[in-house]
Formats: C-alpha cells, structure tokens, sequence
C-alpha cells in the first residue's frame, strides 16, 4: 500500500478514504498503518517526520506541546483514544486533518506516536474571543486565527521568528493556523461591514469564493467531459482574422472581475489574428450543440503579455487579459 501511494500520489485518496472507513477497531496494526497513509495523502513526507522527532525526546510517553500548545505527552497512537476518534470518526470535520498533522511525534517502524493531550479536550471551532493559552514565552495569551493577531501577522509577513510562531501554533481555522496571541497585543475584532457593490477595477475576490467548485469532483482526468457549471472561472478567447471572423483558440481562468490570467503565446506572435472577445459560463463551443449552458461574452479591451516571456524557450509564459 504505501509504494502504491507514493507511485500514484493523491489518486490514490479516494481509494484510502474508503478503506478507512472500513477499519476494524480492534486491529491496532492496521489502524496505525491506515494513519500513515492519510499522513502521506496530507502531503507529510519523511523528512518533514524526521524533522518533527529532532525537536522532541523520542522516548515513550514523552511530555509534548500540542498544535494549540496544551501539555501533552508522546504515545502510541492506539493509546491515544481522543487522536484516535479523530482519525475514525472525525477526520472530516474542518480542521480535524490538520490537527492530526501537527500533532504527530514521529514513527517508529509499523507505529505512529502522537502528541496526546492530557486534558482531553480540543476545540477546532472559532469564536471571537479565542480560548485562554500560554505563550511560548510563558505569558498568558488568546488562541485565535492569525489573521486577527497583528503582532504575530506582522512577524509572518516579514519572515521573522519563524520557530517562535510554530510555538505560537494552538490550532486551524479551516486552512488558517491560530496562533496564541500575546494578551497585551492587538487583536481585531470582525466587525459587521455593510455590503457595497463591488469596484469593476476590483481587488482579487475573496478565498471564500475564489476558485471554488460546485461539482463534486475536483479533476477532470483522460479527457473526460466536464458537467455544466462545474469549472465557472474557465475562460474562452476568441480571435478574428479577415479569414475567418471567430475562432476559439485559447483559454484562460477569470481572477477577477474584469482580469483573465493566460498563456503569453496566446497574446504574442499571433499574426493578422486579433484577440477580441472573452466567453464564460460555456460548456461546449459549438453553438450547435444543446448543452443547457448560458454563456456570456464579453469584449477585450487589452492583452498584455509578461515583459520576460522567450517565445523560444517558452519561459515565463503567462498574460493577463484586461475586460471591458
């Protein structure tokens, strides 16, 4: 199983989902086994492992900090009865893979040791004024998303104390890590905004709607056909030439309102042709064909290729496309 995995990468997950959920509780091997697995599908490798145990005294039943920095101690993960829900019941609750990650020891052979909470209690959920927790300093602190933590954002955007804020670490919020922020420092507090129609030259949309997908799948692989309004940020670029008065040459993904990111040779060396029309919301370019879609079309107003595109060696080939 595990050289199937790292043959065949994320293919294999939804393969191992279904094997989980199949797990018979008294066979502790395989369990551990199974955690591994989903630790590989998590994208931890071997060496970032290796790395986590340097950090740690890799005797049994060791004392440990967990993610969201509690007192915990390093045990087999079959010891572990809360780890151990996660894994089997929980695994798909927001923030649940992620904790388990974080968490992790190191290996041992077939076993898997985990940092388990002495207080059996974690709390993946957000709330506005975070939970109580103790600073790496030792100061006490509010364990809350990053984002609202201007002390600790200030050092993650600069790229300074890079091992204090994975001490800081007390949990996720969804992707986010949560951080203990120092009571002493600013934390922001959301605050209701009223809703304004957005600016047509806009910023990038949010992470909340960005690149987000209706359709249960997330790949279409070997060519198969993709299902109305699954993929509604893909583009189609149209040309004109005094030959032929549309042609459907190149794609691109919409990242904002009026911008269309796309390949540089889309835009250069394109002879008498002329990019001149953008279609969203289209499923097959054959007006013929009755697909239920409801495209638009929106004129180009400019293309701009990237200054350091080499049409020879095809680097740096990306474009933008401007929307009027």
């Amino acid at each position: 199983l595990r050289f199937l995995l790292l043959s065949s990468g994320p293919s294999l997950l939804s393969s191992l989902e279904t094997v989980l959920f199949n797990i018979e509780m008294e066979t502790w091997q395989r369990l551990a086994t199974s955690y591994i697995l989903l630790l590989f599908c998590l994208g931890l490798s071997h060496q970032s492992i290796r790395q986590r145990r340097q950090g740690l005294n890799v005797a049994s039943s060791e004392p440990c900090r967990t993610p969201q920095n509690a007192a915990g101690v390093c045990v087999d993960i079959k010891e572990c009865s809360l780890h151990l829900d996660y894994l089997v019941n929980r695994r798909w609750q927001p923030g649940v893979k992620e904790y388990l990650q974080a968490a992790l020891c190191y290996k041992q052979g077939s076993q898997v040791y985990t940092c388990c909470p002495i207080e059996k209690s974690v709390n993946f959920e957000s709330n506005n004024g975070g939970s109580d927790c103790e600073t790496p300093r030792g100061s006490p602190g509010s364990c809350v998303n990053i984002r609202k933590c201007n002390e600790l954002l200030d050092m993650l955007l600069k790229r300074e104390q890079t091992e204090f804020l994975k001490a800081s670490l007390c949990g996720f919020e969804n992707r986010d890590p949560k951080v203990c922020c120092p009571l002493g420092s600013n934390i922001e507090q959301p605050t209701p905004q009223p809703e304004t129609q957005p600016d047509r030259g806009g910023v990038l949309p949010g992470r909340d709607v960005c690149g987000l997908s209706d359709f249960p799948n997330n790949r279409v692989v070997n060519g198969q056909p993709a299902a109305l309004g699954s993929w509604p940020w893909m583009v189609a670029l149209g040309y004109r030439s005094p030959r032929k008065p549309l042609d459907w040459l190149c794609g691109g993904s919409l990242i904002a309102d009026r911008y269309v990111v796309t390949a540089a040779h889309c835009i250069t060396n394109i002879g008498s042709r002329t990019m001149y029309v953008a279609r969203l919301g289209d499923l097959n370019l054959d007006d013929k064909v009755a697909d239920r879609a409801s495209p638009i079309n929106v004129p180009v107003e400019r293309a701009i290729a990237h200054e350091n595109y080499d049409p020879a060696l095809h680097t740096v080939d990306i474009g933008l496309v401007k929307l009027k």
